[in-house]
């Protein structure tokens, strides 16, 4: 018993001999291992932060041929635009010669292009007086289109207007507009407009909401009209205004080949080829505290 006693003693002494050396040895190599990782990840750092800087020096270059680029197309817009602008403003005395494109779309009428030149002539204060703006223009339709517009403003708030249009095929339009909020003595209001027109893009569908749309014709209308405004000036922003209309209306077939002509619309639509004259009045009153008529910043129309 005692013999067996001391023999597991001194197995157990040869183990715990045996550990000591073992634990030792393995404590000591910890530190060799971490040694080691961090030696290879500095071998690798070196070998990719050239590769690293080399992507950013990349993208830099990139990013700063991007601006340059950007700032060469604004640059060559600004240039554009400017060449532009010199174009359509040519070198006159305050700048009063504007040439401008006329381009122009419409559902029924098509693509239009042309030209708009517009003089402007000013009196010593350079205020604007007078207005005159040709265009020329081509339709598909109607042709070759020529206008003249002449405006005058012979004092403030009063304004006359010119227009007339021909064009080779169909349209016609003459007009002849004068308004004076200020006609006589401060407090008489008076506007005339004389329109006579001849339009030949318009659709006929037909009658109520299910017409179907393949069942169109074109036609011409001949609008004429002459509109007399006279009223009085109440206070300062009120006016009392006597309302007159004298209006003539016709239809005519339109000059659109591709579709079918509207005396040859079954049923035919009243007023076709039958001249009607309308004659209407009203009498209003009005608020206006507007500081300009036609392009006002500020104020009311009531």
């Amino acid at each position: 018993m005692n013999l067996n006693l001391g023999l597991l003693r001194i197995f157990l002494i040869g183990v715990i001999v045996c550990l000591i050396p073992l634990s030792l040895l393995t404590a000591s190599s910890e530190p060799t291992q971490i040694a080691r990782n961090k030696n290879a990840l500095e071998e690798i750092k070196k070998i990719t932060q050239p590769v690293e800087e080399a992507v950013s020096k990349t993208a830099q270059t990139a990013v700063e041929e991007m601006q340059k680029t950007a700032r060469e197309a604004h640059a060559l817009g600004g240039k554009f635009l400017q060449g532009l602008i010199n174009i359509m403003i040519a070198a006159s005395p305050g700048k009063t010669r504007v040439y401008l494109p006329a381009p122009s779309s419409d559902p029924n009428s098509g693509v239009t292009i042309g030209v708009l030149p517009v003089f402007l002539i000013v009196d010593p204060r350079e205020e604007i007086r007078h207005i005159m703006a040709p265009s020329l223009t081509y339709n598909k339709i109607f042709g070759v289109n020529s206008v003249m517009r002449y405006y005058w403003y012979p004092k403030p708030g009063a304004q006359f207007l010119l227009y007339g249009a021909y064009a080779w095929e169909t349209n016609r339009r003459f007009t002849f507009r004068y308004e004076d909020p200020r006609f006589l003595w401060d407090w008489f209001y008076f506007k005339c407009d004389l329109t006579i027109q001849r339009d030949g893009s318009y659709r006929f569908y037909g009658v109520g909401p299910r017409s179907p749309f393949e069942k169109q014709s074109n036609y011409t209308l001949k609008n004429s009209h002459l509109l007399l405004y006279t009223g009085i000036n109440l206070w300062e922003k009120f006016r009392l205004t006597l309302f007159n209309r004298l209006r003539s209306v016709d239809v005519l077939n339109g000059p659109v080949r591709s579709l079918p002509k509207i005396t040859d619309f079954t049923p035919r639509p009243l007023g076709v080829e039958d001249p009607q004259n309308v004659l209407a009045q009203r009498v209003s009153l009005s608020y206006d505290s507007r500081n300009l008529v036609m392009a006002p910043s500020q104020g009311h129309f009531i």
